[in-house]
């Protein structure tokens, strides 16, 4: 393969793409759900009457980043299918990837301290807080936390791999 060129989707195959296509709508609906249920939230009194301050929950902000996950979603099944790139190929080289790490370091520490924080205030017996999307959304933020760490590894190697590199020259 030629220098800066971006390689095609690894499976290829039809099937596999079905299958991508299958999860990320999945995913995309289930994501949808959680937006809406953040959007319901707003409105709902009991929810805001818990905390305040530091460690009330951003949720027009969560509600931000669960569009931008719907957005992400699509665009890469938009490049699946038109263009049959695998979208880990984008970020995979170079200072894009280093971009990329960063951006998704960022999101995941905003996503997890604001589901987190909202975890901890949200009351058990408030009607318009206690739906099944509220699950899927803690579920998010465990994701989120265990890839946030995964991220942080991989910098933090990153980051003693140059230094070994240099101390070597």
């Amino acid at each position: 393969m030629a220098k800066g060129k971006i390689s095609k989707s690894v499976s290829g195959s039809p099937v596999g793409n079905v299958t991508r296509t299958f999860i990320t709508i999945v995913v995309v609906a289930l994501l949808y759900y959680v937006y809406l249920y953040l959007t319901k939230l707003e409105s709902c009194i009991c929810v805001h009457g818990g905390a305040s301050g530091e460690n009330k929950a951003d949720l027009q902000k969560l509600r931000y980043i669960e569009l931008l996950f719907i957005t992400l979603n699509v665009i890469g099944l938009v490049l699946l299918w038109c263009c049959s790139y695998d979208i880990g190929q984008l970020v995979s080289k170079g200072i894009g990837s280093v971009i990329y790490l960063i951006i998704v370091l960022v999101i995941y520490v905003y996503l997890v301290s604001n589901v987190l924080k909202l975890y901890k205030n949200m009351p058990n017996n408030c009607e318009c807080a206690v739906q099944w999307p509220r699950y899927f959304l803690y579920i998010q933020g465990f994701i989120a936390s265990i890839l946030l760490f995964i991220v942080a590894f991989t910098i933090v190697v990153g980051l003693i791999g140059l230094i070994m590199m240099s101390m070597k020259k």
